[in-house]
């Protein structure tokens, strides 16, 4: 059994480093309910990210621009200054991201398992290589068995992305199995290489008509632990 990861909101959860920027610089300063905040720009974020991919804005510029029209929807008009500053200490809290108890004790399960590990993550290649150290992952993981976007040439979900990986690794699709936190990305680009698909959401976050269906959804991560554990007992019968 093949196990891949996405990175952002799936082997770390996003709202880490995002909650700390906002109390240290607007708690006091502004009425959001930081969820719902984090959950919007997400999309703003999601909206312009092949502009970042195509090296027509920087990371930084992407997050000045989900910021200030983040905050715009909940009525608040700030600054470029104020959204590169939470951009600058969103970035900085970026490089404290953990693992939690429970992704630890599942990528150990799978370890001791023997289900081959892997990271597939869509971004700039210097910002992601640094959270995938930042994490960790080289426990569990091969180096050269995490890929970026930007060092392999396609982003998800375009199916060549997870082609290059299936090579690379040398995958039987039949027996790989891709985790993700976005329908449009991760499940739609998983999905068409032929692969099986878990979306985990941890948002609550409700499908489309038009959404590419997951085969199997989960809400958390001890639920996705589970699930993992199922599927090997399955194979075990």
């Amino acid at each position: 059994m093949n196990l891949i990861f996405d990175v952002d909101d799936t082997l770390y959860d996003m709202t880490q480093p995002f909650q700390r920027a906002y109390q240290k610089l607007w708690k006091d300063k502004y009425e959001v309910d930081v969820a719902a905040l984090f959950r919007v720009s997400r999309e703003y974020s999601n909206a312009i990210f092949d502009k970042v991919v195509n090296k027509e804005i920087s990371v930084d510029e992407s997050g000045v621009y989900r910021m200030k029209m983040a905050m715009k929807d909940f009525g608040y008009n700030i600054s470029e200054e104020e959204a590169l500053m939470f951009q600058l200490n969103y970035r900085h809290f970026q490089s404290d991201i953990v693992l939690s108890k429970t992704m630890k004790q599942l990528l150990d399960y799978c370890v001791a398992n023997e289900i081959r590990l892997g990271v597939l993550t869509n971004g700039v290649s210097e910002h992601q290589h640094k959270k995938i150290n930042g994490l960790g992952l080289q426990r569990w993981m091969k180096e050269e068995e995490m890929f970026v976007s930007d060092d392999i040439g396609f982003s998800k979900p375009d199916v060549r992305a997870f082609q290059r990986i299936e090579k690379a690794m040398n995958l039987n699709k039949e027996d790989t199995w891709y985790v993700g936190d976005s329908i449009e990305h991760d499940i739609c680009g998983a999905k068409g290489a032929g692969w099986h698909t878990i979306w985990l959401d941890r948002r609550g976050n409700q499908l489309k008509e038009s959404d590419p269906k997951p085969e199997i959804i989960v809400p958390t991560e001890e639920e996705l632990f589970s699930l993992i554990t199922q599927l090997v007992e399955k194979r075990r019968d």
